[in-house]
């Protein structure tokens, strides 16, 4: 699971870094090892505030979802991974 959390790191790093994110799915295997991912990117509303009203937030909010697959002998070994990204509208971050 350490190698898991580690790659796993590594590729959520570098999504959204100097580049706009797109909604969608994206897979492939980290170079040099046995393990495969899956990234799912998903535009969220902002939450709303205290108040229960929707605010304009100078950011759009991005979920990113990441499953790490790997083989532990015969069976098949996943870890998921979720975390939040803010960019700004109509730019890189």
């Amino acid at each position: 699971m350490t190698q898991a959390a580690l790659l796993a790191k590594s590729k959520l790093d570098e999504v959204g870094v100097g580049v706009n994110l797109d909604e969608g799915r994206d897979n492939g295997r980290f170079e040099g090892t046995d393990y495969a991912w899956s990234l799912d990117i998903a535009k969220m509303d902002p939450p709303p505030s205290s108040t229960g009203v929707q605010e304009e937030v100078p950011v759009d909010l991005y979920r990113l979802e990441l499953d790490v697959m790997w083989r532990e002998g015969r069976d098949e070994r996943h870890a998921k991974f979720t975390t939040m990204r803010a960019i700004q509208p109509g730019g890189a971050p």
